[in-house]
């Protein structure tokens, strides 16, 4: 099994950030395209634990690249642990999509999307906020109105 070979330290440094990259693109990939091109609905408590369950699986693939506890396995072969930094961006757009389904209210992104990378377009944010059961329609396509005028 390719993970216990990870973990048992038979697997080469370079190697394991490679597979541990290409897990977070694919995942996160098809977990954005799920939200944005799906049909998927949230309520306010559904998105909180999307995201809670998205944090799930940024930590399980950063932890095949550094162990809680440093003196364990995995390290890199200068004794230094791997960096977990090529994860966490592969989840940055993933982790918008979470921002945006977890607002109050649809005109909260006006104020929060400054607060973010903007990773996402004003379509894929119209496309997300439509699927919270709670936003009206006519009141997130005021919002993405004003984005574009942005």
């Amino acid at each position: 099994d390719l993970f216990l070979s990870i973990r048992s330290g038979r697997c080469v440094d370079k190697v394991m950030q490679e597979l541990s990259k290409a897990f977070a693109v694919i995942s996160s990939d098809m977990l954005f395209e799920e939200v944005v091109r799906g049909q998927k609905k949230f309520t306010d408590w559904g998105s909180i634990v999307f995201s809670k369950q998205i944090r799930l699986l940024q930590n399980l693939i950063s932890n095949l690249l550094i162990a809680p506890d440093y003196h364990s396995f995995p390290k890199s072969t200068s004794n230094e642990p791997l960096s977990t930094a090529t994860i966490i961006q592969q989840f940055e757009k993933i982790n918008e999509v979470c921002m945006v389904l977890q607002l109050d209210k649809p005109s909260d992104w006006i104020a929060h999307r400054y607060c973010v990378k903007e990773t996402l377009s004003v379509e894929e944010v119209r496309s997300i906020m439509l699927q919270r059961i709670d936003f009206p329609p006519s009141v997130v396509e005021n919002v993405c109105k004003s984005l574009n005028k942005q």
